[in-house]
Protein backbone atom coordinates (compact mmCIF):
# COMPACT_ATOMS: atom_id res chain seq x y z
CA UNK A 1 0.00 0.00 0.00
CA UNK A 2 1.56 3.52 -1.09
CA UNK A 3 0.67 6.41 1.20
CA UNK A 4 0.45 10.16 -0.59
CA UNK A 5 2.86 11.78 1.21
CA UNK A 6 1.69 15.86 2.68
CA UNK A 7 5.18 17.42 0.98
CA UNK A 8 4.64 16.58 -2.45
CA UNK A 9 4.11 19.67 -3.68
CA UNK A 10 3.31 23.73 -2.23
CA UNK A 11 0.77 25.37 -3.05
CA UNK A 12 0.86 29.03 -3.59
CA UNK A 13 -2.12 31.71 -3.69
CA UNK A 14 -5.49 30.80 -4.73
CA UNK A 15 -5.12 28.93 -8.48
CA UNK A 16 -7.40 29.34 -10.95
CA UNK A 17 -8.37 33.34 -9.96
CA UNK A 18 -6.18 34.48 -12.68
CA UNK A 19 -5.37 32.65 -15.86
CA UNK A 20 -1.75 31.88 -15.54
CA UNK A 21 0.20 29.50 -13.41
CA UNK A 22 3.52 29.03 -12.57
CA UNK A 23 5.60 25.49 -12.07
CA UNK A 24 8.56 24.19 -10.45
CA UNK A 25 9.15 20.77 -11.09
CA UNK A 26 12.76 20.36 -10.23
CA UNK A 27 13.52 22.89 -7.75
CA UNK A 28 12.75 20.45 -5.04
CA UNK A 29 14.94 20.02 -1.72
CA UNK A 30 13.42 17.85 0.82
CA UNK A 31 15.31 14.56 0.29
CA UNK A 32 13.30 11.36 0.89
CA UNK A 33 14.79 9.55 4.13
CA UNK A 34 15.04 6.47 2.33
CA UNK A 35 16.03 7.39 -0.78
CA UNK A 36 19.04 8.85 1.50
CA UNK A 37 19.74 5.38 2.51
CA UNK A 38 20.35 4.09 -1.06
CA UNK A 39 22.81 6.22 -1.93
CA UNK A 40 26.54 7.10 -1.14
CA UNK A 41 26.63 10.69 -3.26
CA UNK A 42 27.60 13.35 -0.96
CA UNK A 43 24.93 16.43 -0.35
CA UNK A 44 27.02 18.24 -3.02
CA UNK A 45 26.61 15.31 -5.24
CA UNK A 46 22.80 15.71 -5.05
CA UNK A 47 21.92 19.43 -4.67
CA UNK A 48 24.17 20.10 -7.94
CA UNK A 49 21.03 18.03 -9.83
CA UNK A 50 18.61 20.81 -8.83
CA UNK A 51 16.99 23.76 -10.65
CA UNK A 52 18.71 25.85 -7.72
CA UNK A 53 15.94 27.88 -5.95
CA UNK A 54 13.62 28.38 -9.19
CA UNK A 55 11.12 28.79 -6.17
CA UNK A 56 12.70 31.73 -4.78
CA UNK A 57 13.32 33.24 -8.07
CA UNK A 58 9.73 34.08 -8.40
CA UNK A 59 9.27 34.76 -5.08
CA UNK A 60 8.04 38.22 -4.86
CA UNK A 61 5.49 37.55 -8.00
CA UNK A 62 4.16 34.45 -5.51
CA UNK A 63 3.90 37.92 -3.04
CA UNK A 64 2.02 39.67 -5.05
CA UNK A 65 -0.49 36.88 -5.37
CA UNK A 66 0.69 34.95 -8.57
CA UNK A 67 -0.43 31.31 -8.52
CA UNK A 68 2.90 28.95 -7.63
CA UNK A 69 3.19 25.37 -7.55
CA UNK A 70 6.34 23.59 -6.90
CA UNK A 71 7.25 20.22 -6.64
CA UNK A 72 8.90 19.46 -2.99
CA UNK A 73 10.53 16.41 -3.88
CA UNK A 74 14.44 16.54 -5.82
CA UNK A 75 14.74 15.18 -9.45
CA UNK A 76 17.00 12.68 -8.67
CA UNK A 77 14.31 11.17 -6.49
CA UNK A 78 12.00 10.77 -9.94
CA UNK A 79 11.60 13.55 -12.22
CA UNK A 80 8.23 14.83 -12.43
CA UNK A 81 9.27 16.07 -16.25
CA UNK A 82 9.82 12.74 -17.44
CA UNK A 83 7.20 10.27 -19.47
CA UNK A 84 6.53 7.75 -16.42
CA UNK A 85 7.29 4.70 -18.93
CA UNK A 86 11.07 6.14 -19.02
CA UNK A 87 12.34 3.91 -17.10
CA UNK A 88 15.99 2.23 -17.10
CA UNK A 89 15.43 -1.56 -16.85
CA UNK A 90 19.04 -2.03 -16.35
CA UNK A 91 18.79 -0.67 -12.62
CA UNK A 92 16.66 -2.78 -10.93
CA UNK A 93 17.11 -6.43 -9.28
CA UNK A 94 14.16 -7.71 -11.17
CA UNK A 95 11.37 -5.49 -13.88
CA UNK A 96 7.93 -6.75 -14.48
CA UNK A 97 6.86 -6.75 -17.90
CA UNK A 98 5.58 -3.49 -18.52
CA UNK A 99 5.88 -0.73 -21.16
CA UNK A 100 9.03 1.32 -21.21
CA UNK A 101 10.47 3.91 -23.21
CA UNK A 102 14.19 2.06 -23.64
CA UNK A 103 14.70 4.38 -26.42
CA UNK A 104 14.52 7.07 -24.74
CA UNK A 105 17.46 9.81 -24.94
CA UNK A 106 16.91 10.82 -21.57
CA UNK A 107 16.98 7.39 -20.49
CA UNK A 108 19.98 6.41 -22.91
CA UNK A 109 21.68 9.66 -20.76
CA UNK A 110 20.60 8.28 -17.76
CA UNK A 111 18.69 10.63 -16.42
CA UNK A 112 15.11 8.91 -16.96
CA UNK A 113 12.04 8.99 -14.77
CA UNK A 114 14.58 7.55 -12.03
CA UNK A 115 17.91 9.16 -12.48
CA UNK A 116 20.54 7.04 -12.91
CA UNK A 117 23.79 9.56 -12.68
CA UNK A 118 23.88 12.70 -11.15
CA UNK A 119 24.82 15.87 -13.39
CA UNK A 120 28.66 14.92 -12.82
CA UNK A 121 27.82 11.38 -14.51
CA UNK A 122 28.37 10.31 -10.90
CA UNK A 123 26.67 7.02 -10.84
CA UNK A 124 23.89 7.88 -7.87
CA UNK A 125 23.48 3.95 -6.78
CA UNK A 126 25.54 1.41 -6.03
CA UNK A 127 24.28 -1.82 -6.82
CA UNK A 128 20.94 -2.73 -8.35
CA UNK A 129 17.73 -1.72 -6.42
CA UNK A 130 14.21 -3.08 -6.39
CA UNK A 131 11.56 -2.22 -8.53
CA UNK A 132 9.25 -1.60 -5.93
CA UNK A 133 10.74 1.89 -5.18
CA UNK A 134 10.02 2.81 -8.55
CA UNK A 135 6.29 2.06 -7.51
CA UNK A 136 6.75 3.84 -4.11
CA UNK A 137 7.94 7.23 -5.82
CA UNK A 138 5.02 7.08 -8.62
CA UNK A 139 2.63 6.66 -6.47
CA UNK A 140 4.05 9.00 -3.32
CA UNK A 141 5.12 11.81 -5.18
CA UNK A 142 4.98 11.70 -9.22
CA UNK A 143 1.18 10.67 -9.51
CA UNK A 144 0.11 13.19 -6.87
CA UNK A 145 1.68 16.21 -8.07
CA UNK A 146 0.27 15.36 -11.60
CA UNK A 147 -3.30 14.85 -10.38
CA UNK A 148 -2.65 18.54 -8.57
CA UNK A 149 -1.69 19.71 -12.23
CA UNK A 150 -4.47 18.38 -13.74
CA UNK A 151 -6.34 19.91 -10.91
CA UNK A 152 -5.05 23.03 -11.34
CA UNK A 153 -5.60 23.30 -15.09
CA UNK A 154 -9.96 22.02 -14.89
CA UNK A 155 -9.68 24.92 -12.02
CA UNK A 156 -8.40 27.57 -14.42
CA UNK A 157 -10.16 26.26 -17.11
CA UNK A 158 -13.60 26.35 -14.99
CA UNK A 159 -12.93 30.57 -14.63
CA UNK A 160 -11.23 31.22 -17.76
CA UNK A 161 -11.53 30.76 -21.33
CA UNK A 162 -8.17 30.49 -22.04
CA UNK A 163 -4.84 29.68 -19.81
CA UNK A 164 -1.46 29.83 -19.63
CA UNK A 165 1.32 27.56 -17.61
CA UNK A 166 4.93 28.45 -17.12
CA UNK A 167 6.83 25.62 -16.36
CA UNK A 168 9.83 27.30 -14.76
CA UNK A 169 13.38 25.63 -14.99
CA UNK A 170 17.00 26.93 -14.59
CA UNK A 171 19.90 25.70 -16.45
CA UNK A 172 23.65 25.06 -15.88
CA UNK A 173 25.67 27.27 -17.60
CA UNK A 174 28.18 24.65 -19.39
CA UNK A 175 24.51 23.68 -21.31
CA UNK A 176 24.08 26.22 -23.25
CA UNK A 177 25.83 29.16 -25.50
CA UNK A 178 27.94 31.42 -23.41
CA UNK A 179 25.86 33.81 -24.80
CA UNK A 180 21.96 32.95 -24.02
CA UNK A 181 20.54 34.15 -20.45
CA UNK A 182 17.40 32.49 -20.84
CA UNK A 183 15.80 29.83 -23.13
CA UNK A 184 11.56 30.12 -23.47
CA UNK A 185 10.66 27.03 -25.56
CA UNK A 186 7.50 25.81 -26.89
CA UNK A 187 8.24 22.87 -29.47
CA UNK A 188 7.94 25.24 -31.94
CA UNK A 189 4.57 26.22 -31.60
CA UNK A 190 3.33 23.09 -30.30
CA UNK A 191 2.70 23.98 -26.41
CA UNK A 192 2.11 27.35 -27.04
CA UNK A 193 0.93 30.26 -29.18
CA UNK A 194 4.03 31.91 -30.87
CA UNK A 195 3.16 34.95 -29.83
CA UNK A 196 3.40 34.74 -26.40
CA UNK A 197 6.84 33.34 -26.57
CA UNK A 198 8.19 36.38 -28.35
CA UNK A 199 6.00 38.99 -26.25
CA UNK A 200 7.83 37.31 -23.29
CA UNK A 201 11.29 37.33 -25.80
CA UNK A 202 10.64 41.23 -26.40
CA UNK A 203 9.94 42.25 -22.82
CA UNK A 204 13.44 39.88 -21.26
CA UNK A 205 14.97 41.50 -24.43
CA UNK A 206 13.67 45.56 -23.47
CA UNK A 207 15.13 44.10 -19.43
CA UNK A 208 18.79 43.52 -21.31
CA UNK A 209 18.73 39.59 -20.90
CA UNK A 210 19.70 37.56 -24.19
CA UNK A 211 16.94 35.52 -25.11
CA UNK A 212 17.01 32.45 -27.27
CA UNK A 213 13.73 30.57 -28.24
CA UNK A 214 13.52 26.97 -28.60
CA UNK A 215 17.28 26.23 -28.44
CA UNK A 216 19.15 24.28 -26.93
CA UNK A 217 15.54 23.61 -24.90
CA UNK A 218 12.73 22.84 -26.70
CA UNK A 219 10.42 21.47 -23.89
CA UNK A 220 9.72 19.04 -21.66
CA UNK A 221 7.17 16.04 -21.22
CA UNK A 222 4.99 18.52 -18.75
CA UNK A 223 5.11 21.17 -21.55
CA UNK A 224 4.33 18.41 -24.00
CA UNK A 225 1.41 16.82 -21.93
CA UNK A 226 -0.41 19.83 -20.70
CA UNK A 227 0.21 22.37 -23.45
CA UNK A 228 -2.57 22.51 -25.91
CA UNK A 229 -3.25 25.53 -28.23
CA UNK A 230 -5.93 24.60 -29.79
CA UNK A 231 -7.94 23.68 -26.14
CA UNK A 232 -6.75 26.71 -25.10
CA UNK A 233 -4.20 25.71 -23.28
CA UNK A 234 -0.59 26.85 -23.44
CA UNK A 235 2.32 25.91 -21.70
CA UNK A 236 5.79 27.93 -22.17
CA UNK A 237 8.75 26.39 -20.58
CA UNK A 238 11.29 29.09 -18.77
CA UNK A 239 15.07 28.03 -18.44
CA UNK A 240 17.01 30.78 -16.63
CA UNK A 241 20.69 30.76 -16.89
CA UNK A 242 21.97 29.49 -13.08
CA UNK A 243 25.17 31.91 -13.64
CA UNK A 244 22.67 35.02 -13.38
CA UNK A 245 22.42 34.48 -9.83
CA UNK A 246 23.95 31.60 -8.48
CA UNK A 247 27.85 30.98 -8.08
CA UNK A 248 27.83 27.10 -9.20
CA UNK A 249 30.94 25.92 -7.58
CA UNK A 250 29.17 26.48 -4.30
CA UNK A 251 25.45 26.65 -4.93
CA UNK A 252 25.32 30.23 -2.55
CA UNK A 253 23.09 32.61 -4.46
CA UNK A 254 24.51 35.88 -5.82
CA UNK A 255 22.22 37.79 -3.22
CA UNK A 256 22.50 41.59 -5.48
CA UNK A 257 22.29 39.26 -8.60
CA UNK A 258 19.08 37.10 -6.97
CA UNK A 259 17.15 40.50 -6.20
CA UNK A 260 17.79 42.05 -9.04
CA UNK A 261 15.86 38.65 -11.19
CA UNK A 262 13.22 38.69 -8.77
CA UNK A 263 12.41 42.03 -9.35
CA UNK A 264 12.45 41.30 -13.73
CA UNK A 265 10.43 38.24 -13.22
CA UNK A 266 8.05 39.64 -11.12
CA UNK A 267 7.87 42.67 -13.71
CA UNK A 268 7.88 40.16 -16.27
CA UNK A 269 4.89 38.07 -15.02
CA UNK A 270 3.03 41.13 -14.41
CA UNK A 271 3.02 42.31 -17.73
CA UNK A 272 2.86 38.43 -19.48
CA UNK A 273 -0.48 38.65 -17.15
CA UNK A 274 -2.12 41.93 -18.67
CA UNK A 275 -1.05 40.43 -22.36
CA UNK A 276 -2.69 37.33 -21.75
CA UNK A 277 -5.72 38.69 -20.55
CA UNK A 278 -6.13 41.14 -23.02
CA UNK A 279 -5.57 38.87 -25.90
CA UNK A 280 -6.90 35.50 -24.90
CA UNK A 281 -9.67 35.90 -22.38
CA UNK A 282 -11.54 38.83 -23.45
Amino acid sequence: MYICKNNVFKEHNNIGSDPILLMSPHSGREYDSFFLKQTSLQTYDLRVCEDSYVDILFEKSIKKGVAFLDAQFPRLLIDANRNPFEIDSSMYKTIPKISTDKRSIKVEAGIGLIPKVNLSGKNIYDEKISFDEVRRRLFNYYFPYHKKIRESIDKMKFNHKTILLLDCHSMPSFSCDVSIDIVLSNLFGQTADMVILKFMQKKLIEYGFRVSLNDPFKGGFIARRYGNPQKNQHVVQIEINRNLYLNEETLITKKESLKYLQNILSNLIKETLVFFKERYNN
